[in-house]
């Protein structure tokens, strides 16, 4: 017995001086050993598959229950796919889960032949999940990767069921920096302790021969990030998602970790704020990777999201509508004969008495003052393009829009210039739905060289019809005296639900199919218009619809408009003659 005591004693003091050397002499193998229990207890195996050549390493849930829905989650900047396996063991409960590395991250190759812009990665996503044969799921991501997770969700919407952004960047509110790199390398310990003081809310205690293999990965990593990564991501498309974040349909959490000092709360509110369908929830406890730090808080509040109900998170799309349809009703103005006393009229109709305006050409304040100031642009060719739009409506009930164009000019004798400016105006209600102007604020941007002037006059001036149009569908009252201000004489509505060619026929169906909602929201995509001649054009654009049944059912459908729309430009709005619609989805619930 003894002798066995012995040889038994003997194995442990072994076993534990292997442990030993492993720790102190390959620290490595004990990370790797403990990511890969941690794939394991989440129900997680490592697969590879190759993209055109590229090979794609990513965790994936063992068993696939066709019961459960598909969940993707997207690691940040220099983290990797085991980023969220700690999240994943109470996700995977209820979840087909896909954590994939993404481009030139973790055991994928870093080639430099590759895009690695947000726009780059969220094709890199695309491509993945096709190859896995995924249509529809859940995504969510922290950082970059809940950056990616935004962009992909404006350009793929008919992927995402649900969106969480984990303090994800995206979006460049002011000066600070956000994609700053790892600077320059590592060299002790405490070099790496300042990293992670920026990224946890409480920093763990990291072992010396660990913290020298995260020194040694860390510093191997310093020339593709700093030199490769964030400059394709600065300089790539997606970079800036400011003005495009409303174009996110799918309902949306903003998981944030009160505690993160490297994507600033703006960023978090700007994201509640244009989401059209989103909830801001701070993680007491949490920095800026909350799901390396409280990974339990994260998988729950994840899972809970999706399982809600989503009535609640419905905001009203009257505002954008009411708000935009006065922003360019402010643009055709000019792009036409603006000395016209009708049109000038019309002008004055949009802005408020007390209307203070401030620009390159001079301040001004008060209504009465406006066409003097017009006398400058005598003569003048103008064109406006409208590149970004955020609409917020503030708790006192003013409408504050912020925009992005490009405005071109032909002077009267022929010289042309181009230069970009951002338009911050602020709008306040009145008791004739639309909005008036009481504050616009122009500042140039950036000048723009060898210029190709393009008129935006139909654009303008469709849109403003357009959004007017669904603003009064919007209003849900069954009321159609407003539509006769923008339907000609000898209209024809070729509704799903069938042909509608007098305004008795129209209003009786706004009693109908609208009266049954307590909210309908309007998201148009992939707007364009064809000039036909004599006034006339041909507009189309798509609409996603969210809604409320007065049962509190949250809906959702698509459809694809074609407009056949006749324009007086000495009227408010041009007028629609004849309405096509196609159901590119058929409602269901959300």
């Amino acid at each position: 017995m003894k002798r066995i005591l012995k040889i038994i004693g003997l194995v442990v003091a072994l076993l534990l001086v292997i442990g030993a050397v492993i720790f102190f002499f390959f620290p490595g193998t004990i990370v790797d050993l403990t990511n890969s229990q941690n794939a394991s207890a989440a129900g997680l195996v490592k697969k590879e598959i190759a993209l055109d050549g590229y090979n794609v390493n990513y965790f994936i849930s063992e068993q696939k229950d066709e019961t459960k829905d598909d969940l993707m989650l997207l690691h940040g900047m220099g983290d990797d796919k085991n980023s969220f396996v700690l999240a994943a063991k109470e996700l995977s409960k209820h979840y087909n889960l896909i954590l994939p590395d993404l481009s030139g991250h973790g055991e994928n190759e870093r080639t430099e032949d590759r895009d690695y812009s947000i726009k780059g990665q969220v094709d890199f996503v695309y491509a993945f999940v096709k190859a896995l044969n995924v249509n529809s799921f859940h995504l969510a991501g922290n950082s970059m990767g809940g950056h990616t997770a935004a962009a992909y969700s404006i350009e793929h919407p008919e992927h995402v069921k649900t969106l969480t952004l984990v303090n994800a960047a995206g979006v460049k509110l002011d000066d600070h920096v956000v994609y700053g790199g790892f600077g320059a390398p590592l060299k002790s310990k405490e070099d790496l302790v300042a990293i992670f003081d920026r990224v946890f809310y409480k920093t763990p205690d990291i072992p010396g021969p660990i913290a020298n293999h995260m020194i040694e990965q860390v510093n191997g990593s310093i020339d593709f990030v700093n030199n490769t990564l964030v400059t394709s991501i600065k300089n790539g498309e997606y970079f800036n998602l400011k003005g495009k974040t409303q174009n996110i349909i799918a309902p949306t959490l903003i998981l944030w970790g009160k505690h993160d000092e490297v994507v600033k709360f703006n960023v978090a509110e700007y994201y509640d704020q244009t989401i059209p369908m989103s909830e801001l929830q701070l993680l007491e406890n949490g920095s800026h990777s909350p799901q390396l730090e409280i990974p339990e808080d994260v998988g729950n509040a994840i899972h809970n999201f999706i399982q809600k109900p989503k009535n609640d998170l419905m905001a009203s799309t009257k505002n954008d509508h009411a708000a935009k349809t006065q922003y360019y009703r402010w643009y055709l103005f000019y792009e036409r004969d603006f000395e016209n006393s009708k049109r000038l009229a019309n002008q004055l109709d949009i802005l408020d008495e007390n209307i203070k305006m401030k620009s390159a050409a001079g301040e001004m304040e008060g209504r009465k003052n406006y066409p003097e100031r017009l006398k400058v642009y005598k003569g003048w060719k103008n064109a406006h393009h409208v590149k970004n739009i955020d609409v917020n409506t503030m708790d006192d009930g003013t409408i504050n829009l912020e925009a992005d164009i490009v405005y071109q000019n032909i002077k009267p004798d022929n010289s042309q210039t181009s230069y970009s400016l951002h338009y911050s105006t602020f709008l306040e209600p009145t008791d004739k739905m639309l909005p008036v102007f009481t504050e616009i604020n122009i500042q140039p941007t950036g000048n723009i060289e060898n210029p190709t002037f393009e008129d935006a006059y139909p654009t303008n001036r469709l849109k403003s019809l357009m959004h007017y149009w669904l603003l009064n569908i919007e209003q849900l009252d069954g009321n159609a005296t407003p539509f006769e201000e923008i339907l000609a004489s000898d209209f024809e509505l070729n509704f799903s639900s069938g042909k509608i060619t007098t305004i008795d026929a129209f209003e009786k169906w706004l009693k109908g199919t609208p009266s049954q909602l307590k909210m309908s929201n309007h998201y148009p995509e992939n707007f364009s218009v064809k000039e036909l001649g004599d006034n006339q054009y041909e507009m189309k654009v798509e609409f996603v619809w969210r809604g409320l049944a007065k049962d509190g059912k949250a809906l959702k459908t698509k459809t694809s408009h074609t407009w056949l729309v006749v324009d007086n430009t000495e009227e408010r709005f041009a007028r629609v003659k004849r309405v096509d619609v196609e159901v590119i989805e058929a409602f269901q619930l959300l």
